[in-house]
C-alpha cells in the first residue's frame, strides 16, 4: 500500500487514484462488499466514512462499513442481513439509519446503512 504524503501532494502530477491504488485494489476482492452489492442490486449506493478515510490516509480499518443509499433502507438492510446471516436494526429513526450486524468468529462486523438526502454530493458535503 502506499504510505501518502499529504504535506508534499500539493503540485505532483499523478491522479488521485494512484496514491491509494492497493486500498482500491484490495475493496474490489471484498467478499462482504460484494455481498452487499449482490443483495442491493439496482439499489444506488455508496460506501463512505471511515473505510473510505483510511483507505485514502493507508490506515487499517476497523470491520465497520457505512454505506449510503437511495430508496428502501429498511429493505435493503434486511435483504443484506439475510444474505449475511446477520442481524438489522433501526439506528437512527430521524436520518433513517439501520444496521446489520454481522458476526464472524470472534469478531462483529457492524454496515450502516443511511438514506442519502437529495442527491448524493450535496448529502456528503453536509
Amino acid at each position: 500500500m502506499v504510505k501518502i504524503d499529504i504535506a508534499n501532494r500539493a503540485g505532483r502530477k499523478e491522479p488521485a487514484r494512484s496514491f491509494f491504488e492497493g486500498g482500491l485494489s484490495a475493496l474490489r476482492r471484498d467478499a462482504l462488499l460484494k455481498a452487499v452489492h449482490k443483495a442491493l442490486d439496482k439499489t444506488p449506493d455508496w460506501l463512505v466514512g471511515g473505510v473510505v478515510r483510511n483507505l485514502v490516509l493507508s490506515e487499517p480499518s476497523a470491520p465497520d462499513y457505512d454505506f449510503a443509499i437511495e430508496g428502501d433502507v429498511k429493505g435493503a438492510a434486511k435483504r443484506i442481513a439475510e444474505r449475511l446471516n446477520g442481524s438489522c436494526f433501526l439506528l437512527d429513526e430521524e436520518t433513517s439509519t439501520w444496521r446489520v450486524a454481522v458476526k464472524k468468529k470472534a469478531v462483529t462486523i457492524t454496515l450502516d446503512f443511511a438514506l442519502v438526502k437529495g442527491d448524493i454530493l450535496r448529502d456528503l458535503s453536509l
